[in-house]
């Protein structure tokens, strides 16, 4: 990989001061996450509100969440692999889940764990699956049926194949110069690939709120973080 540049560094040093913020009594942590939320870097203001969310009893705290992002349409949330509060917290609040697999045992066994834990004890029972780095389509379709006759069999859930990104040699060579494959490659297969999902993103419905998608999100994760083992 390409070494880090000033830019990786000072945006790796934010983060961290983010993070480490969490120790610090509420007096002093509130504000400083506050400031945090409105920072440039999207990383560096969802490590904030990700962190906002633990002052749930605070009324500031509450408002700016609902208000921050109001302004935006859509925000995808990449979260990290596995079944942390974090992760759970933001699958419970966001208005689609989408679950990405490639056709590996492991991997196929990792979707099924998450899709039950949010299925049984978060009542979240509906999944939009990608079917990642397959050589075909067919072979992104089959792993796709793999998946769905076991949630069909022991889950009462619901599946929608969004599509195939295909094994791309230049997604890889995007994620080593750290950029998006879509603007370091646009016409490679997995651009088209995330282009077309993309306009699928952009078709679905839009939440009956007065606020929007985001108050929604935001509002829905203050929710889910104060009772994780509740339902979301």
């Amino acid at each position: 990989a390409p070494p880090a540049t000033a830019n990786d560094e000072a945006w790796l040093h934010r983060l961290r001061e983010i993070e480490a913020i969490a120790s610090l009594p509420t007096e002093e942590a509130l504000p400083i996450i506050l400031e945090a939320t409105q920072d440039d870097d999207i990383q560096v203001k969802l490590a904030a509100f990700n962190l906002l969310a633990n002052f749930t009893d605070n009324v500031d705290a509450r408002q700016t969440m609902i208000d921050a992002l109001a302004t935006d349409d859509v925000m995808v949330v990449d979260t990290a692999a596995g079944i942390s509060d974090s992760v759970i917290n933001f699958c419970c609040a966001s208005h689609e889940v989408v679950v990405v697999v490639c056709d590996e045992p492991a991997s196929i066994t990792d979707a099924y764990a998450f899709i039950k834990v949010m299925s049984r004890e978060h009542k979240v029972d509906r999944f939009q699956i990608i079917a990642n780095m397959a050589h075909t389509t067919q072979e992104g379709r089959e792993l796709f049926h793999k998946l769905s006759t076991a949630t069909d069999r022991f889950l009462d859930v619901m599946l929608t194949f969004m599509g195939t990104i295909p094994y791309d040699e230049r997604l890889r060579k995007a994620v080593q110069h750290q950029r998006a494959v879509v603007d370091a490659f646009p016409r490679s297969p997995s651009a088209l690939a995330m282009k077309r999902m993309a306009r699928q993103v952009d078709q679905w419905p839009e939440i009956d709120t007065m606020g929007g998608q985001l108050e929604f999100f935001i509002e829905r994760l203050i929710n889910s973080d104060a009772d994780i083992s509740g339902v979301c």
